[in-house]
């Protein structure tokens, strides 16, 4: 009789134990009292830190791996290739110059090339400079640009170099044969200081002549790009040049510049001259009405 009731007693429980638990399930939660949507978010969490862990494995199996430092590089180097082109095809596609200035692009050549200089000759890596030699070429070549469509007389066909542009073209490659060669430490970091001081302060005439003309030639899309490469330069200069604080100097005051350039492209463009965000950044590229 006992044992009986015993069972009845442990069987009823077990009916009472087993209708609770559906109750609460039926309310969102566990036996346990764990809310179910709670153990449902932990039970994803675990399942998405899983999927990145296999992620993460089938990239080590194919020899890629995420690196912010490799990423930087990647994005300042294509950054940078395409810096200057918008310059170049308007110059090109209008056949004129006249609202750029040649000290500009004489500044920012000569700047470059000493930049490049003393990254190598303090034995950067690779992915440090890279981007400065395609931007001291691409600087050239805008400079070139620059001064042959203002070595025109009117309206005449073609352009022409004068004789300055050929001295001071000799003067650069002195200056990179010198920095390359027999130039010591100490005049490397006092040509470092110059190269700031000139290839940042290479854009100054060019804002001073936009203010001048009341509106904006330096093309809106090169200005942008040189903003986001030189907060990308930052970066890299933290991580793979030991925080150098004469870089740190140049590429931030290097943001600062370029963004008064695309203040100025965008004021003269939307509050003078009416036009949308789309016309403006489209204008290097589109023919003249």
């Amino acid at each position: 009789m006992v044992m009986a009731g015993t069972s009845g007693i442990a069987a009823v429980a077990s009916i009472s134990a087993s209708a609770t638990a559906r109750a609460l399930s039926a309310r969102g939660a566990s036996v346990s009292g764990v809310p179910r949507r709670a153990g449902e978010s932990f039970r994803a969490t675990k399942s998405s830190g899983r999927k990145r862990q296999k992620c993460g494995a089938l990239l080590g199996s194919l020899g890629l791996e995420v690196d912010t430092k490799q990423v930087a590089t990647v994005a300042g180097t294509a950054l940078s290739v395409t810096l200057y082109a918008p310059v170049a095809v308007r110059v090109v596609r209008e056949k004129s110059a006249d609202g750029l200035t040649q000290s500009t692009w004489w500044s920012k050549t000569a700047g470059f090339l000493v930049f490049l200089i003393y990254a190598q000759r303090n034995h950067y890596p690779i992915a440090q400079w890279g981007d400065t030699a395609v931007l001291t070429l691409e600087s050239a070549v805008v400079l070139s640009l620059v001064a042959w469509y203002q070595g025109k007389e009117g309206d005449e066909e073609p352009g022409s170099f004068d004789l300055n542009f050929f001295g001071g073209i000799g003067a650069l490659g002195v200056l990179g044969l010198l920095g390359t060669t027999v130039a010591t430490e100490p005049m490397l970091a006092v040509a470092q200081v110059g190269a700031i001081l000139s290839q940042k302060g290479a854009l100054v005439p060019q804002i001073l002549l936009n203010n001048e003309r009341k509106g904006c030639d330096y093309s809106p899309v090169t200005a942008s790009l040189a903003l986001a490469g030189s907060a990308v330069k930052v970066f890299t200069t933290l991580e793979l040049a030991n925080g150098d604080p004469l870089l740190l100097v140049s590429f931030s005051s290097g943001m600062a510049l370029n963004a008064a350039l695309l203040g100025q492209a965008l004021w003269f463009g939307v509050v003078q001259d009416d036009k949308n965000l789309r016309e403006i950044f489209s204008e290097d590229f589109r023919a003249n009405a």
